[in-house]
């Protein structure tokens, strides 16, 4: 006969198997059809650091940044050469440097322009004059995309040496 331990053991070993799948994390199964046509942005930030090389000596900006007054779309078309963004957000930035904070305010207009894009699974790489973006759909639905991603851009602006090491979130809805 079973004792009392062997069958508890044995009923809770059983609901954890039975369990585990539902809280495992997975990954967004996409495929390029869901994603085609118009994304309205809904939500957009930003943070991550801008490094200047002057006279040999390097500079680090950190920054923050949250989209307001949202009136923008994606556009992810038929093949992989046609992307596109249109519309308007003011980006609200807060810079930090030697321990001094300041905030500008930025319209963008068509922010990412046109390009090319692919996906590999839950990532989206999106290219537009020589800026490549890696973006990770960490959650997906016929009607909201959360994306996050990182992206590296050389030499802003183009008479200084440096970088920006930028990572962002945005939610996409139909």
């Amino acid at each position: 006969m079973l004792s009392t331990i062997t069958i508890k053991n044995f009923i809770f070993f059983s609901l954890f198997i039975f369990l585990l799948p539902a809280t495992s994390i997975s990954r967004v199964d996409l495929k390029n059809q869901n994603l085609l046509g118009s994304w309205k942005l809904a939500a957009y930030t930003e943070h991550g650091a801008s490094t200047t090389i002057i006279d040999g000596n390097k500079n680090r900006i950190e920054f923050d940044a949250v989209a307001n007054n949202i009136e923008a779309t994606l556009h992810f078309g038929e093949g992989t050469d046609n992307f596109m963004s249109s519309g308007i957000f003011t980006l609200v930035t807060t810079f930090k440097m030697l321990g001094e904070t300041q905030s500008n305010e930025i319209l963008y207009d068509n922010f990412w322009g046109n390009g090319s894009w692919q996906l590999h699974g839950n990532v989206i790489t999106v290219s537009q004059n020589g800026i490549k973006r890696t973006l990770e759909v960490v959650e997906f639905s016929n009607n909201e995309i959360k994306i996050k991603g990182t992206y590296k851009v050389r030499n802003i602006p183009q008479d200084i040496e440096g970088y920006e090491d930028i990572s962002l979130e945005m939610t996409l809805v139909r």
